[in-house]
């Protein structure tokens, strides 16, 4: 317990030193365009999952990639992605954690959907230089709730809680969609 504390007072300060860095008016611009287009993608490279027994037991097996733990999984090599496309969303995100369900699907375990966005909001924070983005979106068979913060070095941080299911964090980078897609 004390090592999840600590690690996520590490991921904490981490995010405090590269948001309290200025950025450029080139980029605050450019994020502010990203965000008004309603038209980006968000490739993560990072999960990280909740750290439960369960997922603790799966590391002390070595059922994690090399460099990876319970609370911290590289998806290096795995394709992922959530995109925002005027009023839809799309996403195949690989998940890490528990699922509490009394229902079996074969949708995989991933989370996915393809969707409208519902009750989305962004803000503004002046004093950090983010963009602050949620909505809601469902599923085949559960609703998520999804928190965005872009940052004006192009990246992201992304927090999903299911109905069904722990919430996750996802750290990657955000990017304009620059052709049709889904």
């Amino acid at each position: 317990m004390k090592s999840i504390f600590v690690l996520a007072l590490i991921c904490f300060l981490s995010y405090s030193c590269t948001s309290s860095k200025s950025a450029t008016p080139a980029e605050l611009e450019a994020l502010q365009t990203l965000v008004a287009s309603r038209k980006f993608e968000i490739k993560s490279d990072w999960a990280n999952p909740m750290a439960t027994n369960a997922l603790m037991s799966l590391q002390k097996a070595g059922l994690f990639p090399v460099g990876s733990s319970a609370n911290s999984v590289s998806l290096l090599g795995n394709p992922n992605y959530l995109r925002i496309k005027g009023d839809s969303v799309f996403a195949d995100l690989p998940y890490f954690g528990e699922v509490q369900s009394l229902s079996y699907s074969n949708d995989g375990s991933g989370i996915q959907f393809e969707t409208l966005l519902e009750d989305y909001e962004v803000e503004r924070n002046e004093k950090s230089q983010n963009y602050k983005l949620k909505f809601k979106a469902k599923g085949r068979y559960e609703s998520f709730n999804v928190f965005l913060t872009f940052f004006p070095n192009g990246r992201s941080s992304m927090r999903i809680s299911g109905t069904k299911r722990n919430s996750i964090e996802y750290t990657g980078e955000v990017s304009s969609l620059k052709t049709e897609r889904e």
